[in-house]
């Protein structure tokens, strides 16, 4: 449903019409979702897991032995992929104003990305303060959301999508490093 309504309109998803694309009941759907904003937030926080399986995985002696420029690379190019559904992304993206609980969601996400990417930063000789590190980590964080908004007013190919975004957040990571 989220796919389908893509953009604002998924705000007017009820549990009603969850229950009734699930063919289920709505009492057996409440069960275990008292609404639509606790289905909805079930759905982004999986999503949002996926890139947290990401940035686990990078921290590792196998990813920090790589050397930095391939490092970031193979991070951001991961990180993308893990993001792939772009319907539903933005879907729920777009809905954040409505549905508060997402929007909370999406803001302690970006401070634990933050966080994990200026270690990252750290680790491979930025002297920036910590402080620092993690509002680049933020932007970095917040750049990918405008992505998104990108690709759907655009529709560019994913090939183009991929390019520029990785570009430009290896050119902004870079700065920390100079």
């Amino acid at each position: 449903l989220l796919r389908e309504s893509a953009g604002p309109g998924a705000a007017r998803i009820t549990t009603n019409h969850i229950a009734a694309k699930a063919q289920i009941s709505v009492g057996s759907l409440c069960q275990y979702f008292p609404n639509t904003e606790a289905i909805l937030h079930a759905i982004y926080r999986d999503m949002l897991s996926q890139i947290d399986l990401v940035m686990k995985r990078f921290d590792s002696a196998e990813y920090l032995a790589l050397p930095r420029v391939e490092f970031f690379d193979r991070l951001f190019r991961e990180v993308t992929d893990a993001e792939a559904d772009e319907k539903l992304l933005f879907a729920v993206r777009s809905i954040m104003k409505a549905f508060p609980i997402l929007a909370e969601a999406d803001r302690a996400h970006a401070e634990q990305i933050a966080e994990g990417l200026a270690g990252f930063f750290r680790y491979y000789g930025s002297k920036w303060p910590m402080t620092k590190l993690k509002r680049l980590g933020l932007y970095i964080y917040y750049i990918d959301g405008g992505t998104w908004a990108y690709r759907n007013h655009a529709r560019p190919c994913e090939k183009e999508i991929l390019e520029w975004e990785i570009t430009v957040f290896k050119t902004i990571a870079d700065k920390c490093f100079e």
